[in-house]
């Protein structure tokens, strides 16, 4: 077998041959194919360098925004300041599209706005400014959209079962009548108004003169019994042209001094007492309960409180009982504005009470507040139209102005005879949703506030911390 001895010494010259040469090859080429472009290296993300690889980032996402769904959806926004940190100037733009021509042999890159750069670059010339002073500015991100978004849309189908669960109820009720009429039963006669058997006090007088138009900030009670806090802030609001207190007068009264002061500083002064914390939860009321509240209403009035401002008097959000319609909500809240006026008229005093911003807006609410329910009984409502609060409404979460505006005029229209001094917020949270600063966010409610008529606004701020405010209201007057 002379052909297998000869093959096999060929084959075995060609394997070695083969296996020489494809060693050489590789050995061969460069450690670095300048047709494969090289990826940089990303250091580990210790302290000292997050803020350099934030920027680099950033910078990421702008020169390649179709890369990253979740860079799109950002861009896609309607944030106007989250706008304004990832837009980028003309010739910036140009600049990228010609960077993208060219090889990739580098893809992290400084920021255009760096000092090494002639590009122009506002965008991140504010991110820079921002991350290097450290400045706290809200900027919900898109989670927190729609969690806003699901929460909202939660919350209106929960009102919309109940309202559903209650109109069912009614017929129910209103069947059942009809079948007693039928077989000649006593029936209860229906009510042909809501509010027919709670008549509001008809006479009223007032022993102090309330503002034309009411500028006023909110005092919690440890402010108000502290001297040291109360003392200046008294001055720097009089100076800053503040003409009402609201002052919490629970847990404990604020001593005499602190009346006496604020009256000598020609302060107006209103008493906020909370009828229901968190909202009422049982049906009909705690009559003990609403009576040791009309007692410490009565105490502010004597103290010499000019106005009672009551608060959180409404049902809970979210309660349910069977038979609790939204006719009986309103009477059960009725009745208790009935109680306070019969107590609180013979002082001489003023009565008003907050309400929910979105109350003016709706016809009628799960939470038993109602514009043409509390009118009768009042003289002063208070619709508290933060616009942080319109959850799930970007429009007036955006828009201070038009938030202020649209719901003092709308308050206005159904409120009979009582006056309305709407709550505008002097708080930072979802500013930066709005595009402005601080004190501009202010300034705008305080323009609507005036240009919607009424009889003023309240500004709360929980912490009492005013300075802004007070710098946005001189600058307004």
């Amino acid at each position: 077998m002379p052909g297998p001895r000869k093959w096999l010494p060929s084959s075995l010259i060609f394997l070695l041959l083969s296996t020489i040469f494809s060693t050489v090859l590789v050995y061969s080429v460069p450690a670095e194919d300048p047709f494969v472009p090289s990826l940089p290296e990303i250091p580990p993300p210790r302290a000292e360098n997050r803020e350099s690889l934030y920027r680099q980032l950033m910078q990421q996402r702008e020169d390649y925004p179709d890369r990253s769904s979740e860079t799109v959806s950002r861009n896609s926004s309607s944030d106007p300041e989250e706008k304004a940190e990832r837009s980028i100037s003309v010739p910036a733009q140009e600049s990228i599209q010609q960077r993208k021509t060219e090889p990739k042999a580098e893809k992290v890159r400084p920021l255009p706005a760096a000092a090494n750069s002639d590009i122009p670059n506002p965008g991140a010339e504010a991110v820079n400014r921002k991350i290097e002073e450290k400045i706290e500015i809200p900027q919900p991100g898109d989670s927190d959209r729609e969690k806003d978004q699901k929460r909202f849309q939660k919350e209106k189908n929960d009102i919309a079962t109940r309202l559903s669960r209650d109109a069912a109820e009614n017929a129910d009720e209103a069947y059942t009548r009809s079948q007693k009429a039928k077989h000649g039963e006593k029936t209860e006669a229906a009510d042909s108004k809501l509010l027919n058997g709670i008549e509001p006090v008809a006479n009223r007088h007032y022993r102090y003169t309330a503002p034309a138009y009411y500028k006023g900030i909110y005092i919690n009670n440890y402010v108000a019994r502290t001297k040291s806090m109360y003392g200046p802030l008294l001055k720097q609001a009089r100076s800053s042209g503040v003409n009402t207190l609201v002052v919490d007068v629970q847990p404990s009264l604020p001593p005499e001094d602190f009346l006496k002061e604020a009256k000598s500083m020609g302060f107006y002064l209103v008493s906020r007492v909370v009828v229901f914390e968190g909202g009422l939860r049982t049906y009909p009321a705690p009559p003990e309960h609403v009576n040791k509240v009309i007692q410490r209403a009565e105490a502010a009035a004597t103290l010499g409180f000019m106005e009672i401002q009551l608060d959180y008097i409404r049902f809970a959000d979210k309660l349910h009982i069977r038979g609790l319609t939204l006719t009986r909500r309103y009477r059960a809240i009725a009745s208790i504005l009935q109680s306070f006026e019969k107590r609180l008229r013979p002082h001489g005093v003023r009565i008003g009470a907050d309400i929910f911003g979105r109350i003016p807006f709706n016809k009628n609410d799960i939470i038993g507040q109602k514009m043409e329910v509390f009118a009768p009984y009042l003289d002063t409502i208070y619709p508290m139209l933060y616009p942080s609060h319109f959850y799930g409404d970007p429009f007036y979460q955006k828009n201070p102005y038009r938030t202020i505006y649209d719901g003092k005029t709308k308050a206005i229209r159904r409120a009979g005879t009582s006056r309305i001094i709407a709550y505008i917020q002097g708080f930072t949270m979802y500013v930066g949703k709005s595009g402005l600063s601080y004190k501009d966010y202010i300034k705008k409610q305080i323009l609507a506030a005036r240009d919607s008529g009424g009889a003023g606004f309240i500004v709360w701020n929980p912490k009492n911390q005013y300075g802004t405010f007070f710098q946005a209201l001189e600058e307004t007057n």
